[in-house]
């Protein structure tokens, strides 16, 4: 009976009529080859599960190589950005002449032209030396002949102009302005490339224009700063009124109130935030103010102001912050005095150029 089963059990036997005859007439026989079934099901399982587990861990052993190895790549790459930070950064520690500012042809003066480029003649009235109190020339009212003047501050210089209005514009140094002998027509309006500080005559039937680069900022009467000078931001800082400014790239209006500032960059976006007006206030008073502002700001200004050279050969240094305010009567040499006097570096002035150690 038992060799009937196992023959009957075997993996490539063919179960004849004659076998299954035999099980149905055989409990016996039937029986038995149910537990030759059951012993090989449960034989043929464990062996699965230890080719299964053979196989798992075949495959962690080959993974375990491959994690190996990416992380020994991995390690290398890291390494290598290191290693190439380290020596950028010792390249640019290295690097002693890092000259941020460039002064212009001390010969350069300051130019007022007509539009066709006729130099005017003008009275100067020196102020502290560095301002220069220009006033548009007075036509005739019965007439409606109005010349067009350019009036271009180079570094070194800066200026206050008295516009036909009654309005005073503060032009600051590397900054040029073109304006009307006098103004007709329903809007008053100028042109402006740099910095100025405007205190506009109130006049609200004849709303006044300043267009820049990238904008058009327009008043009644108020006063406010605009800075546009190429390859930065265009800001626009309202002290005290109201203005309306527009974007020419984005094609967007906003309205300032005191106390806010309006970025323009180079894309024609807006961002408005609000910020201290006591720096603008203080150079229409005669002062440079800095507060909580970045050295290099600070020599930058300076520059601008006196037409000097700066360099540095820390970038440490030109970002650290701090205050700083004084008259702008005084010369380089004593405003290089005070800033040594604060003890955070050393500013040597020679040949025209600050630098600083």
């Amino acid at each position: 009976m038992t060799d009937d089963a196992l023959d009957i059990m075997e993996p490539e036997a063919e179960i004849s009529d004659q076998m299954v005859e035999k099980l149905n007439c055989n409990t016996d026989l039937a029986e038995a080859c149910r537990d030759i079934a059951l012993a090989a099901s449960s034989q043929r399982r464990k062996q699965e599960k230890v080719d299964v587990e053979a196989r798992l861990n075949q495959f962690h052993r080959r993974h375990h190589k491959r994690q190996i190895i990416k992380l020994s790549i991995v390690g290398i790459m890291t390494a290598a950005a290191i290693f190439a930070g380290l020596l950028f950064i010792l390249k640019y520690q290295n690097n002693t002449n890092q000259i941020f500012f460039n002064a212009e042809d001390l010969s350069e003066t300051a130019m007022l032209t007509d539009i066709d480029g006729n130099e005017i003649p003008f009275k100067l009235s020196k102020n502290h030396g560095v301002e220069i109190k220009v006033g548009a020339k007075k036509d005739d009212a019965s007439t409606d002949i109005t010349d067009t003047l350019k009036m271009n501050m180079p570094f070194g210089k800066s200026c206050i102009i008295d516009l036909p209005d009654g309005s005073k514009v503060y032009l600051h140094p590397g900054s040029n302005m073109v304006y009307p002998t006098r103004f007709t027509g329903s809007l008053r309006e100028v042109k402006l490339y740099g910095e100025a500080y405007f205190i506009i005559a109130h006049d609200k039937n004849h709303p006044f224009v300043v267009t820049t680069a990238n904008s058009q900022t327009t008043v009644l009467g108020t006063e406010f700063d605009i800075t546009s000078y190429h390859g930065q931001a265009e800001k626009v800082t309202l002290v005290t009124g109201s203005i309306k400014l527009h974007g020419q790239k984005c094609n967007r209006e906003i309205c300032l109130v005191p106390g806010q500032e309006a970025s323009i960059n180079e894309g024609g976006g807006i961002n408005v935030t609000d910020i201290d007006t006591e720096p603008f206030t203080s150079w229409r008073d005669g002062y440079f103010y800095f507060d909580n502002v970045p050295l290099r700001d600070i020599l930058q200004e300076l520059g601008r102001y006196y037409n000097v050279s700066i360099d540095c050969n820390s970038s440490n240094l030109l970002n650290y912050r701090m205050r700083f305010i004084i008259k702008r009567d005084n010369d380089i040499n004593y405003v290089v005095s005070m800033l040594n006097r604060m003890k955070k570096f050393n500013a040597i002035l020679t040949d025209n150029k600050i630098e600083i150690r």
